[in-house]
């Protein structure tokens, strides 16, 4: 009787409180630059100022040509199958394990199976036997373990061939994206030189080079010497020539000579624990002129591994505001703020990562789109931050239009993560389209003046990632 009379009541009470929260609505205020374009018809809401390239990147013809011609005496279809599981492959890494956390699960690994097994008491000279056969026993167990699987790759020529197939596309693609982003927000800054950690086969000079034209010296470091044999052999056929490329395998300790635009792109992995990747991000820190980008796979292993880059140097910053006379130095993109990651705080499980549209690299010239997600962080090093644009917030989900509302999900320059329904009779119009034609990864030209709209409604839902 109980259960009957009480489950309508909360069913009810669902319904109130949801129709609370889709009525609830945020004080946001326009961006007045924004608002004066769209008065004037001079943008559509589509094409605001927090919009982020969407199209889909296609690969310069030459990278194209260069590909084919470098793999003609390879046998087409093998290469196609063992290019998508290294896709895969690369897909699917963790950064390796910390010693004492592989030790710490050996251990657990070796009870376990001592105690499944049931060794007791063994005689004197059995027990060095059993003691073999279960550390090789747990060994196994450990690596065939995702989690605890080696992300190392041995790039070797042919091993490189097939990361110039399954990843030259994609990572093209993002780099174009965020460079292009760079390149909007700051279109006084023209680079001269930079600096690729984990060069690779070169994707991030070539989408470098699009939009610094006054680049003169690109400084490659990588440890295999037959990925850099391969770069150089694809640089032969570029269209302009990229002028300055150098290869080293070795990353120089020292502070000098700064570099305008230093880049780590899919390289962070390759290292063997958390120190050496720290030393590493420090000392490209050091060599940092004006910005330093870090991308990732957009996976839980790449967003942490980002995710641990930003903390180091935020501790950093953190400690020289102390210190007088220190240049300003910020987050770029992609967050608004300067706190503790509020993905990392309301769900672990879930990454902070976006989307990159882009051509699909095919050897029948058949041509079709693809999505990579990816992780990412940039600082700026130096100058004045414009402090209006950088309080705008950034969608970190897809937005969800519905009918006459749409549904944001958003990191606030508050550092918490929010949901906000958009609606054209409580909001707006210039508010309610720019927010509507807002795609995953764009900025709201908005600043949220009140989270609540008055005592008793709030305006903006804080929610955990789906």
């Amino acid at each position: 009787m109980f259960n009957k009379v009480c489950t309508p009541l909360r069913s009810q009470t669902r319904t109130c409180s949801s129709m609370l929260l889709r009525k609830a609505k945020p004080v946001v205020e326009l961006d007045a630059v924004t608002r004066d374009l769209l008065a004037k018809n001079e943008i559509k809401p589509r094409k605001h100022s927090g919009v982020v390239y969407r199209q889909a990147v296609e690969l310069p013809t030459w990278v194209t040509k260069g590909i084919k011609l470098i793999i003609e005496g390879y046998s087409a279809r093998q290469l196609m199958e063992d290019s998508s599981k290294f896709y895969r492959h690369l897909k699917g890494r963790h950064p390796p394990p910390e010693k004492e956390a592989f030790e710490a699960q050996f251990d657990n690994l070796k009870n376990e199976i001592r105690q499944q097994k049931r060794y007791e008491n063994l005689a004197p000279e059995m027990e060095e036997k059993v003691d073999n056969a279960v550390a090789s026993k747990a060994l196994q167990m450990m690596r065939t373990n995702v989690q605890y699987s080696s992300s190392a790759v041995n790039y070797d020529y042919y091993n490189s061939i097939l990361y110039m197939m399954a990843r030259s596309a994609p990572d093209y693609a993002i780099l174009y994206k965020i460079f292009h982003e760079i390149k909007s927000r700051d279109g006084d800054f023209e680079a001269k030189n930079l600096l690729d950690f984990g060069s690779g086969i070169g994707t991030v000079s070539w989408a470098a080079a699009q939009f610094w034209p006054t680049l003169k010296e690109h400084i490659c470091i990588d440890a295999s010497t037959e990925i850099c044999t391969l770069a150089e052999e694809l640089a032969k056929h570029a269209e302009p020539k990229i002028k300055g490329v150098f290869h080293r395998q070795f990353l120089p300790v020292t502070a000098v000579p700064k570099f305008d635009v230093v880049v780590s792109a899919f390289g962070l992995f390759d290292l063997p624990d958390r120190k050496s990747r720290l030393e590493v991000i420090l000392n490209l820190w050091r060599k940092t002129g004006r910005y330093l980008v870090l991308v990732e796979q957009g996976t839980n292993a790449g967003f942490k591994v980002i995710n641990e880059a930003r903390d180091c140097i935020l501790h950093i910053l953190n400690n020289s505001k102390t210190q007088e006379n220190v240049s300003q130095s910020y987050i770029f993109s992609p967050c608004p703020h300067e706190s503790k990651c509020p993905k990392i705080m309301v769900d672990n499980g879930t990454p902070c990562n976006f989307q990159a549209s882009y051509i699909a690299f095919s050897l029948k010239n058949a041509k079709f789109s693809r999505k990579e997600c990816y992780s990412y962080i940039v600082f700026r090093k130096g100058g004045k931050c414009d402090e209006k644009e950088k309080k705008w917030p950034r969608l970190v989900q897809p937005t969800l239009v519905r009918s006459r509302h749409s549904i944001c999900h958003m990191c606030t320059p508050s550092g918490k993560l929010m949901e906000v329904y958009f609606t054209a009779g409580k909001h707006e119009r210039p508010v309610y389209y720019c927010a509507r034609s807002s795609e995953w990864g764009d900025r709201l030209p908005l600043e949220i003046v009140s989270e609540t709209q008055n005592d008793t409604a709030n305006s903006v839902i804080e929610v955990k990632p789906k």
